[in-house]
């Protein structure tokens, strides 16, 4: 048995399954290889591919992570976790490039992107802006850090770092809320306020719910880690021909 996440399985195919699925979803909301109005979000499709997988991967080490406290109790309550920080990001960034990685932040920033420059990650943490000289050349900083002691910078360098942190925001915003209605208790985190931003939250809230259910529909057993077949996960990649390179090699080892 391995327990490296928290929770056990019988090989690595088993979260290797678990990536795959979670590309695919990512894939049927931002579909790679599409046109970019940002020059810094353009990417091939096979790079678009590898990042995704990479952003999956990075998802499921955090959300089932023994050292970080799901934001919701009972058997789902991780993989409840995962599905919001899925949604959140999604809206947020929409998985592309510029926001994940901070290229050309500095020029985006101009034109409002990034609240100015102000959030950061795909997680969209507000932690502000600021411009230090360092070896001769104006660099981005943030003009704050996270409750872990994280910069702006980290959390571009280390998706792990962004969706730890973005989890604590979370949270802290549905503590702050919890007297609202539960599709409404991400309102702190989208306003700073618990009666502005309702319509913010309920969007990423009910998407994670759709998470959670296109999961269910891709053949994961939501209550159990025991593996899904492999031929659940190909019927729902050969209805779309977008489902191709990384996604392809995951299905190769996933169980049959």
């Amino acid at each position: 048995m391995c327990r490296k996440f928290g929770y056990s399985f019988r090989t690595m195919a088993t979260t290797t399954t678990l990536v795959a699925m979670i590309v695919s979803v990512m894939m049927s909301l931002a579909p790679v290889g599409r046109r970019q109005y940002v020059p810094e979000a353009q990417e091939s499709r096979d790079q678009a591919m590898d990042r995704y997988a990479d952003i999956a991967q990075s998802m499921i080490d955090v959300s089932f992570d023994p050292t970080v406290r799901p934001l919701f109790q009972g058997n789902e309550g991780r993989l409840r976790t995962l599905a919001l920080v899925f949604s959140v990001a999604y809206h947020e960034s929409g998985f592309r490039l510029d926001v994940d990685t901070g290229l050309g932040r500095g020029r985006l920033a101009r034109s409002g992107w990034n609240d100015y420059g102000r959030s950061w990650c795909m997680m969209q943490i507000s932690l502000g802006r600021k411009q230090i000289l360092r070896d001769g050349a104006v660099v981005e900083q943030s003009a704050a850090q996270t409750n872990q002691g994280w910069s702006g910078p980290d959390l571009l360098q280390d998706r792990q770092k962004c969706f730890k942190a973005g989890i604590e925001v979370l949270r802290a915003s549905m503590m702050m809320c919890q007297k609202n209605h539960r599709l409404h208790r991400l309102a702190g985190y989208a306003s700073g306020s618990c009666d502005r931003g309702l319509s913010l939250s309920e969007s990423r809230v009910r998407n994670s719910d759709k998470v959670r259910e296109a999961l269910r529909r891709l053949g994961w057993p939501i209550d159990s880690w025991a593996s899904p077949t492999r031929s659940a996960l190909s019927r729902l990649s050969s209805s779309s021909s977008r489902s191709s390179g990384r996604l392809h090699d995951l299905l190769a080892r996933a169980p049959r």
